[in-house]
């Protein structure tokens, strides 16, 4: 099966609606899935989130803050030239 969710990767200007509906059966059909393209893991039942914000050991937002896709040199550059200084510090 193809996780419900992997659209969300390609297209992110759905509406209320189509976002209700793709995590509707998304929590129903597959509430955890992996999104290879993007390297992303996605979890659509609250409770799941809950669980799995509150155990560190196993899981971490080492990498929250984190491009999904690289920059490129050219954004990297306008970010420099900016003084952007990178990560938050949260």
């Amino acid at each position: 099966m193809s996780c419900p969710v992997s659209m969300l990767s390609d297209n992110f200007k759905l509406g209320n609606a189509e976002l209700e509906s793709i995590y509707a059966t998304a929590r129903a059909d597959d509430p955890v899935s992996y999104l290879p393209d993007i390297d992303f893991w996605a979890v659509t039942r609250f409770a799941d989130v809950k669980s799995i914000l509150k155990d560190t050991d196993t899981f971490s937002c080492e990498i929250a803050m984190d491009p999904i896709v690289p920059f490129s040199a050219e954004m990297v550059r306008c970010l420099q030239e900016g003084n952007f200084a990178g990560k938050s510090n949260l």
